[in-house]
């Protein structure tokens, strides 16, 4: 990496800890044999955008988990390298640490002008922090491009069991013929899909729905795409809950932006469903619609 002029911030930080927070930083520039002042101009620039600098005389074992995560970013940053490779660096931080350093690793990608690769497997940081994403799976890239979109509108089911927090819904449904209308016959619901019937000639597909893309109800809506069920479970996180719904076999996650609390264990409630947002994949896995 160092030929390459690639700075690195690995999962475990990688701190000297017979060396100050100063000399951590410093190390990379020592190795160059640059002049002291300008390292100590250097250090003190990058301690400064990340808000460390009262710690430069401190050692890692006198640091909290974000403070040496900073102090490794800023060992990687004072390098000014052409590539920043950041290791699923938030892997060893709680909650809270998690939630601001995301919000500073945002900040620093969109104040560089270099490239920065960051590595994880957790679907949060990824749409959190990414401009651009690359899925891979087993080694291999299954899907690039914009994080946003390749997130809404994955390529393929494989890439849309991965890349997404809770996991999305997957159902099987199958094509039937009322009339001059067309519909997806899922478990629980028909849903009329007239208007791409002309893309769907398969008799079965797998339908994928995301759980922040369904709403829930205790008052039964007006609109036709909806089905009744009885929760099971509600997980809250934070101010945000996990919903899961039964409806006969099926058991259906929904995410609520807001703590809710079942009354009762079985509770019925109206499940919204909006055709418009469904993923569509045939059997091989490949999304059509």
């Amino acid at each position: 990496p160092k030929d390459r002029n690639i700075a690195m911030v690995y999962q475990t930080f990688a701190l000297y800890p017979h060396m100050t927070v100063f000399d951590n930083i410093a190390n990379p520039l020592k190795a160059k044999k640059m002049d002291r002042n300008e390292i100590k101009r250097k250090v003190e620039e990058e301690a400064e955008f990340l808000g460390i600098k009262e710690l430069l005389s401190r050692y890692p074992r006198e640091l909290s988990g974000g403070e040496m995560q900073r102090v490794a970013l800023a060992r990687a940053l004072v390098r000014e390298a052409e590539v920043y490779l950041l290791d699923e660096p938030l892997t060893n931080l709680d909650y809270k640490l998690r939630e601001k350093m995301r919000e500073e690793l945002k900040r620093i990608g969109k104040e560089l002008t270099t490239t920065i690769i960051y590595a994880t497997p957790d679907p949060v940081d990824a749409l959190a922090i990414t401009d651009e994403i690359m899925i891979l799976i087993n080694g291999e890239i299954k899907e690039g491009g914009l994080t946003r979109r390749v997130y809404e509108r994955p390529k393929t089911l494989d890439v849309a069991k991965v890349f997404g927090t809770p996991p999305i819904n997957l159902f099987r449904a199958c094509i039937a013929k009322k009339g001059e209308r067309t519909y997806l016959e899922l478990p629980f619901m028909n849903i009329d899909i007239t208007k791409w019937q002309n893309k769907l000639m398969d008799k079965e597909y797998i339908i994928g729905v995301r759980p922040h893309h369904l709403t829930i109800s205790m008052e039964k809506p007006e609109n036709k795409n909806y089905f009744e069920g009885k929760i099971a479970l509600t997980h809250v996180i934070g101010s945000e809950t996990i919903c899961y719904v039964r409806i006969g076999d099926n058991e259906i996650k929904i995410h609520i932006p807001f703590i809710f609390r079942m009354k009762e264990l079985g509770m019925k409630v109206y499940v919204t469903l909006n055709p418009e947002k469904m993923l569509i994949f045939n059997l091989e896995g490949e999304r059509v619609i």
